[in-house]
């Protein structure tokens, strides 16, 4: 992967993150850091087990004052790769970190003030978008 600009501060990483629903999604990855030598092949032994793969081998950074674009169509994972970075959901194998310290390291509420999701609901408030981010981060507290 080639960096954005090499001296730029990479303020969020992602490595290699899995995200598969299922009874037994936790035997798909027995060391954790969800590199695989094949991950189409492994995509296809999950889903043979019948388990649903939300996310595959996602690897990208974000770096400090960089504007990053997640695109794709409906059922892609967007939105699950973005609830896995403030802990909605949990990861099943790979590698998340905010300014090189792993989410799982950072207490879940100051994780949550720092990063705001403002979904693509009919429950926005439909006033301004500085509100819809302020209401995200209300809840937050340690």
């Amino acid at each position: 992967m080639e960096n954005y600009d090499a001296g730029q501060t990479v303020k969020l990483s992602c490595r290699n993150v899995w995200k598969i629903y299922g009874d037994t999604s936790d035997s798909f990855f027995m060391d954790g850091n969800g590199n695989v030598d094949d991950p189409q092949a492994h995509v296809k032994k999950i889903l043979k087990s019948e388990h649903i793969v939300a996310n595959a081998d996602v690897s990208f950074d974000v770096y400090a004052g960089e504007i990053f674009v997640i695109m794709g169509l409906s059922g892609s994972g967007k939105s699950t790769i973005l609830n896995l970075i403030p802990r909605f959901y949990n990861i099943k194998s790979g590698d998340i970190k905010i300014d090189h310290q792993s989410i799982y390291d950072i207490k879940i509420n100051s994780l949550r003030r720092h990063i705001s999701l403002v979904s693509q609901d009919t429950t926005l408030f439909d006033d301004t978008i500085r509100n819809n981010i302020a209401y995200a981060k209300m809840d937050a507290t340690d």
